[in-house]
């Protein structure tokens, strides 16, 4: 089984969500599953196929999960994107000579991307100078104030970021800015799709953090014994501050396939934010 589903607003997605129950099943979850577990996967975009004593599934997040090549399920549904928009205008969007920048440089997708694209930069956040001096030659980056020009990046990989940024208005504005004209940012981040709001669990003011909620911290290869606060958890009005953030269109897509090993956790897709800057 296969879905690709655009969805431009909270409106349009409940309609679909109500015309296909199916994607909330934990029975049909599992069926998918079994299919993966027997036929192997197929890694989008560069087709490669994996067989299915190369798929790793540990625990029932499989948004999380499904690792093949280094990469799980949430990966794959960013390569989906890249093959479904190449296949839409007949042409391959990641090529040798894309500049493609991400907020990661540790990470298996960043190992994955600077093994296959050589003008991919990857970058990580560093608060101190201890810090930035142990990630030396990788580079120190913050979302809300990115030291690269304007308009020279082709595409953006966000993987789980957002989430962990204080102002994410700003970050959007700062990743529009680095993208070429038309660029495209692509990206995956806890998404509360049943929600119109985000839940803003904390927040900074004039420097000091305060909580809203009970802390949550996310893995961070930063400082894996620690981890990184949330600060929002991005819902359905993204796409509305992402058009007013210097991005013509923006919408999310609820992605799940069997033959790619994308699948999720409640739900059994994944979620890809897709947001393509302003042209000339």
């Amino acid at each position: 089984m296969e879905i690709y589903r655009v969805c431009r607003s909270f409106d349009e997605w409940q309609t679909f969500a109500q015309q296909n129950p199916q994607i909330f099943s934990a029975e049909e979850t599992q069926r998918l599953l079994g299919a993966i577990r027997k036929e192997g996967l197929v890694e989008p975009f560069t087709l490669r196929r994996y067989p299915p004593h190369e798929v790793i599934v540990k625990g029932e997040n499989y948004r999380e999960t499904i690792r093949a090549g280094g990469l799980i399920s949430r990966h794959r549904a960013l390569l989906k994107v890249c093959e479904h928009l190449s296949a839409i205008q007949s042409s391959q969007l990641l090529k040798r000579q894309t500049r493609i920048y991400a907020p990661e440089a540790l990470t298996d997708f960043a190992l994955y991307m600077r093994s296959s694209f050589p003008k991919f930069i990857g970058s990580e956040y560093a608060e101190n100078p201890g810090e930035i001096a142990d990630l030396f030659p990788i580079k120190a980056e913050n979302l809300l104030a990115l030291s690269y020009p304007s308009d020279v990046f082709d595409v953006v990989f966000s993987n789980d970021v957002f989430e962990h940024v204080p102002d994410v208005d700003k970050a959007l504005s700062e990743i529009s800015r680095i993208l070429v004209p038309c660029g495209l940012l692509i990206s995956t981040f806890p998404f509360l799709y049943r929600r119109e709001s985000g839940l803003v669990k904390a927040r900074l003011v004039d420097g000091a953090l305060q909580f809203l909620m009970d802390p949550e911290y996310h893995g961070n290869p930063m400082r894996p014994d620690e981890g990184s606060l949330v600060f929002e958890l991005p819902g359905w009005n993204i796409l509305h501050r992402a058009r007013s953030s210097g991005f013509a269109d923006s919408y999310m897509a609820f992605i799940s396939s069997d033959g790619n090993g994308i699948l999720g956790a409640e739900i059994n897709g994944v979620f890809v934010f897709v947001a393509t800057k302003r042209g000339d």
